[in-house]
């Protein structure tokens, strides 16, 4: 998939286009019906299928306050729209400027001169121009003006209820990691490179990878299950989120450490994902390291016994 950084970057390439057009953040189920809506689309035409995105978040510049971390950074958001079948992605640097932008200019410049779209696909909640003006009533009619079509998706439900970010997030947020694999499609995975620790883990017996996992939501703390995927190849692991309280003279931030069963390589640098599936128990205090590796030990325990019942 080509990935195209700014309207500036584009070179006249693209002729009868479908553009996908959204942030996308964590590319869940109602996402990917968008994208393969474009993408089968531009298939049939004989021409290209483009995903539109935008970056940082929209809120995040907007409205700083309310904005609570990706779901999926922008790496991994380009890595799942080239697996659907993308031609190209456009990531659009959303800014308090280009917010002031036109709905008329958008179509001018983004969709018509820059990417030549024949087809536009959009969620039926897609709002976009200045103070979120432009509706798809608007993009309809610009539409006609300007020779593409418009298809608006309707909101994808699981059971009654409609698959929305800000939902998945919430999910995330509270540690229903089941509800979230199911509106995501796939297993919610952290991404991170590993960084020197202080060692510890490794004086327990049980060494840990340190996560430097960027600005995504994490679960509440507490012991996980889950995969690692390194170089291509899962591991099953057991997965630390917390302030590590058994050990107060310690960084009091959230951090994210992995233990990868029955795997001694040093990995420091490394890129993981982490697929985090289950929760065994919360974050607690031990009195003493004994307690601690005692408690690990039982983990340990718990996450083969939950592995053998699920293999992945």
């Amino acid at each position: 998939m080509q990935v195209i950084c700014g309207i500036g970057q584009l070179r006249n390439s693209f002729k009868k286009t479908v553009a996908a057009i959204g942030v996308f953040d964590g590319v869940h189920c109602g996402h990917q019906r968008v994208i393969a809506h474009a993408v089968e689309d531009a298939r049939r035409a004989g021409g290209k299928s483009v995903v539109v995105t935008f970056h940082p978040h929209p809120v995040r510049v907007l409205y700083p306050g309310h904005f609570h971390s990706y779901i999926t950074d922008l790496p991994q958001r380009l890595e799942l729209f080239s697996a659907l079948g993308v031609s190209a992605c456009l990531v659009v640097r959303f800014t308090r400027r280009f917010a002031q932008m036109a709905p008329e200019d958008f179509v001018r410049r983004y969709l018509c001169a820059g990417l030549g779209v024949f087809k536009v696909v959009v969620g039926q909640d897609f709002h976009f121009g200045h103070d979120r003006e432009g509706s798809i009533l608007q993009l309809e009619a610009l539409g006609r003006l300007h020779g593409f079509e418009v298809a608006p998706e309707q909101l994808l439900l699981k059971g009654d209820v409609g698959i929305k970010s800000s939902l998945i997030r919430e999910c995330i947020v509270q540690g229903d990691l089941s509800r979230v694999g199911v509106l995501l499609g796939r297993p919610y995975t952290l991404r991170g490179r590993v960084v020197k620790g202080d060692g510890r883990g490794r004086l327990l017996g049980y060494p840990t990878a340190n996560i430097a996992h960027g600005d995504v939501v994490i679960p509440p703390q507490g012991i996980y299950l889950g995969c690692v995927i390194l170089r291509g190849k899962r591991y099953q692991s057991m997965i630390y989120v917390g302030r590590r309280p058994s050990f107060k003279s310690l960084s009091a931030r959230v951090v994210v450490e992995v233990n990868i069963l029955d795997f001694s390589s040093r990995i420091y640098g490394c890129q993981l994902d982490i697929e985090i599936l289950a929760r065994i128990r919360e974050d607690r205090c031990f009195s003493s390291s004994e307690d601690l590796v005692s408690q690990i030990r039982q983990d340990e325990s718990s996450a083969r016994a939950w592995f053998a019942r699920n293999p992945h």
